[in-house]
Parts: C-alpha cells; structure tokens; sequence
C-alpha cells in the first residue's frame, strides 16, 4: 500500500533536515579542530624596517609573550628596503594561513596608495589587520647648536632662516614627515627636509649637526635628550611623556592641532580562516597585555594599546581621512 504524499514528503524532509544537521555538526567539529590545531609550528613576524629601530624592539618583546601564549617558537625577521614597502610586499604574498605575520609603523597601513603605485600593495585590500600594538608620542628635538629653547624661540628661528633649516623623516608620507609640513602651515614657516630611511642614521645626524631638527619617536631619542646630546622643544601627545615631563606639548604651547602618536600596528595576508583570525587576534591581545611585556614596552616609550581590529579600522579611517591632503603629492610641495 503507497504512503500518502504528504508522509512522503514530511519523511524526505525529515531526513534532509538530519543531513543538514549531521554536515553543520561536521563543520563545526572541523573548525573546532583547526582552531585547536592552529598554530603547529614556527611562526614568523617581518618587519619591515631596519633592524634598530623601535618597530624590531617591539617585535622582540612581542615575540617574547606570543611565544609563551601560542606555545609554539615565534621569530621575527627584518626585510628593510623601499620605504619599508619590501617586506610589507613579502608578507602581502605569503599564504594567509596565520604563520606570517607584518609588524610595522603607521605609514605602511596609511599611505594613499593611488599616489604611490610602486608600494606594491594595497593595505585596504591585502591585508587583514589585526590590532594596532602600541603608540608613541612624538618629540620635536633640535641641535643644541640651535639657540632656541622654547617653541616661540624655535618659530622665530625658522622665520629669521626661511628654507634653510635641516628637517629629517624616515621617508615621504612618513607621519614625522607629515607633522613637519603641518608644523611649517601652522606656524608660517618652511624648512628644508631630508629623507633618510634608517633610524639609527637620523638620530646620528641629529646628534653631530648634520640635521638641526626632526619630529622623533620619543622612545629613540629618549637617552639624548636625557644627557643633553639633543634639546626636546614638544611633544604631540595630549599629556607630558613621563620620559621627559618637563617638556610641553605642543596644546600647551598653543598649537593643539600637532596631537599626534605613531603607532606599531600588526597585520597578515589576506584571506585569513576566521578561526585561525580569532586565535591570533586573542594571542596577540594577551601577549601585549602580560606585564613583563608591557613593562619592556613601556620602557621604550611606547603604550600598549592592544585594540581589536574593528577598532582599528576606525583609527585607520580617521587617520587616512586627517593626512589625505597632505599625502597626495599635491599637497607635500617640499
């Protein structure tokens, strides 16, 4: 005797719904096991800048944490070269698989790229960010050959040698870079800037005389300023750095406008599983906030932030959005 249909079709049903069930189960079960299997091995941290800058200290002390956190041996790796844009391309064509991973400063993550094809890259668009690390202040340090002490004493400096004055930045649409111009259009005055890629070399040319001024990552200059060797005239941060407090900021000194950090952000090629994503994301964050990390980290200078990545994707907007005009090569003319 035939089942009426509407058995039939409650029974068919029925068993396509345990089907359902039963691969739902399976995925679950497979995404389970390769989050509990991630990370197997080596993982590697490229930095993209020369190896005695603060972006390797940090990677070090990272390294150190994440090590501990992912239980599995963790190496950082240094692949200087064209602004930084090197490695960044070497990690951009890695496999997203959570084994290579980009340490760099904000103007790797911040550039307009449609002026600036030869990066190679596009942050946007190939590579998953995962959390800004620490940010920094910076320092705007002279010579002590320069006679001025305060701002308004380094301001009519300027104006009294228009052009003349010897700026450094690590590179084009680097942020110390683009503090500079803003400085100079908030200020009425001009400077001449010269790009050297090495951090190490910037710090010497300050020290010797060979440049009378930058805007410098508080924590590479730190010890100079403490022993004299260079005079700390700001700092861009809303508050005093503990490592000099007797230095002003720049909203003391009336020009709020010249708040601004660099920052260490953490990204990897893109296309990373979202399981093997959340592991990373939760690694890092609990790697930057153990305290012997933190305090190694605070003794450069530098605040553990350890924001998430959609977090991080605001401050990349509102960052992009603040120096857009100055990175398009119309509006840097120097």
């Amino acid at each position: 005797m035939r089942r009426p249909y509407h058995l039939v079709a409650a029974g068919l049903l029925a068993a396509v719904r345990a089907i359902g069930l039963a691969l739902l189960g399976l995925a679950i079960i497979a995404g389970t096991v390769r989050a509990q299997g991630y990370p197997e091995r080596d993982i590697t941290i490229v930095v993209s800048v020369p190896p005695n800058g603060m972006s390797t200290r940090i990677a070090n002390a990272l390294a150190i944490g994440l090590t501990r956190v992912l239980s599995v041996p963790v190496q950082v790796v240094s692949r200087p070269g064209e602004s930084g844009f090197l490695g960044a391309r070497s990690v951009v064509r890695a496999a997203p698989d959570g084994y290579t991973l980009l340490l760099g400063p904000s103007s790797l993550f911040l550039f307009d790229f449609a002026a600036l094809p030869d990066a190679g890259y596009v942050p946007e668009r190939d590579l998953d960010t995962l959390l800004m690390a620490v940010r920094a202040p910076y320092v705007l340090v002279v010579n002590p050959s320069v006679p001025a002490r305060t701002l308004t004493e380094f301001v009519a400096y300027l104006k009294a040698r228009p052009g003349t004055v010897n700026f450094a930045a690590r590179w084009t649409g680097a942020i110390n870079d683009l503090l500079a111009a803003q400085f100079w259009a908030e200020t009425g005055t001009a400077g001449r800037m010269t790009y050297v890629a090495d951090v190490g070399a910037i710090r010497a040319a300050l020290v010797d005389g060979t440049i009378s001024a930058a805007f410098q990552n508080v924590g590479d200059i730190a010890g100079d300023v403490q022993t004299g060797r260079l005079r700390a005239i700001a700092v861009t941060s809303e508050t005093r750095t503990p490592l000099f407090s007797e230095v002003p900021t720049f909203t003391e000194e009336g020009l709020p406008g010249l708040d601004a950090f660099t920052w260490q952000a953490i990204a990897a090629p893109v296309g990373l599983p979202p399981d093997v994503r959340k592991r990373l994301e939760d690694g890092l964050r609990a790697a930057l906030l153990d305290r012997s990390v933190m305090a190694s980290l605070d003794a450069l200078g530098s605040e553990v932030v350890a924001t998430d990545s959609r977090q991080f994707a605001r401050t990349l907007r509102d960052a992009r959005r603040r120096w857009r005009s100055l990175l398009l090569p119309t509006g840097n003319t120097r």
